[in-house]
């Protein structure tokens, strides 16, 4: 894959709130999309499969009302801005994924204590249902890529590849609502 990929997707080198604009510049095509996701970007795993779960870790109230137990209006507006983060659920652990899910809302709550987050749980969701999303003309609209971080080798992430319309962005927003199911929701043990 491109040296510029590798590049967008290093966290040491390329700012997160950057990566989606950058990656919908290179304008990839099917061929280089299916080889950029065959590319592991980092260390200590290989690429990620259609067939493996993606575990995302949901927050109280970004990504869920837990009082309704319905998502937020803005759970996976991320996918457009930098990037969905996931776990690859094969190589981890359900104790692992709440204990990442329960730091990430540790670190939110000490640097934005004014405003506070609360750790739910997280749902998988399979890779092939992003892979296999489409619009009617053919275009795929997303990327899963195998990005290991130092401390989470199971880390992926979930990326549009395309700039969406209003339009665009609600059909984006509908398959994440199809592929990550509520029902199916691991709760964080109390």
């Amino acid at each position: 894959m491109s040296p510029k990929l590798t590049t967008i997707l290093d966290e040491d080198v390329t700012d997160p709130k950057e990566r989606h604009d950058l990656i919908v510049a290179c304008s990839l095509s099917s061929a280089q999309l299916n080889e950029a996701e065959e590319t592991v970007y980092g260390s200590g795993c290989g690429p990620v499969g259609g067939g493996e779960l993606l575990a995302r870790v949901l927050e109280d109230p970004s990504h869920i009302d837990s009082e309704i137990m319905e998502f937020t209006r803005g759970a996976f507006t991320e996918a457009t801005q930098r990037g969905i983060s996931v776990q690859r659920y094969e190589m981890t652990c359900d104790e692992e994924i709440h204990a990442f899910g329960a730091d990430k809302v540790l670190k939110h709550n000490t640097k934005y204590p004014e405003k506070k987050r609360s750790y739910i749980g997280f749902i998988n969701g399979l890779c092939s249902d992003f892979r296999e999303a489409e619009f009617p003309e053919g275009q795929r609209l997303f990327g899963v890529f195998a990005t290991p971080l130092k401390d989470k080798t199971s880390h992926a992430d979930i990326f549009v590849i395309i700039k969406p319309n209003k339009l665009q962005k609600a059909a984006i927003q509908q398959v994440f609502h199809d592929a990550f199911k509520l029902e199916k929701l691991i709760a964080c043990p109390s």
